[in-house]
């Protein structure tokens, strides 16, 4: 079963978007599809070229952006959000079982030191049963209440 996982952060720099990419590269991940529609189009570019196209907003709200590795079966989806009612952002990493959902989110937090990082079964819809799999001391009370459960 295909994993999702998905990245709290306040809000995602130039260096965490380059940072994402490199913590799936030993996964194998190489950017082979990128766009602002899911699916994205088929494209190979450098991580460079991807942080440029993540950081390209269409207006403002939410800015959305379709990252995918057709080999390694790894996509990320980055919602930068310029509403300061949300207070945060997130990327969310689709991937293979293979990878171990602990592990990457170690590597994650050691690396970009978010609110949080919970994961799941791809597919399972409003049924999911979400595991906080780390939380930082900073992750704020909104977050925190939203991962609970609580409304």
């Amino acid at each position: 079963m295909r994993q999702v996982a998905y990245i709290y952060l306040a809000e995602v720099s130039t260096a965490e978007v380059q940072e994402v990419f490199r913590i799936m590269e030993p996964w194998g991940f190489q950017i082979t599809h990128i766009g602002k529609h899911d699916p994205p189009s088929k494209r190979r570019v450098d991580r460079e070229q991807a942080t440029e196209v993540v950081e390209r907003c269409d207006g403002s709200g939410t800015n959305t952006t379709f990252v995918a590795d057709a080999r390694s079966e790894i996509e990320l989806t980055f919602e930068l959000r310029d509403d300061p009612r949300w207070g945060f952002s997130t990327i969310s990493i689709s991937f293979p079982e293979t990878i171990p959902a602990r592990s990457l989110g170690e590597e994650v937090f050691r690396r970009l030191k978010p609110y949080a990082f919970i994961c799941g079964e791809e597919g399972s819809g409003k049924e999911q049963q979400w595991k906080v799999v780390l939380t930082s001391e900073e992750c704020p009370r909104k977050i925190r209440a939203m991962l609970a459960g609580e409304k």
